[in-house]
C-alpha cells in the first residue's frame, strides 16, 4: 500500500508542476458494496486496496 501512496504523491506533484495547481480530484474507484455508506468502517476499506 505504501507504494500506491508514493505513486499518488508523485502524480499530484507532476500535475502541480505541469499545470500550476489542482482544482479538483475525483476518486473513481468503482467499489461495490451492499450496505449504506454511513455504515462503512476503516476495516471495510482494507479489502478494496490492491
Amino acid at each position: 500500500m505504501e507504494g500506491y501512496r508514493k505513486l499518488g504523491y508523485a502524480v499530484v506533484a507532476t500535475a502541480i508542476e505541469r499545470f500550476g495547481r489542482i482544482d479538483a480530484l475525483i476518486n473513481n474507484a468503482a467499489v461495490f458494496a451492499v450496505k449504506p455508506f454511513t455504515e462503512f468502517t476503516a476495516e471495510d476499506s482494507h479489502g478494496w486496496c490492491r
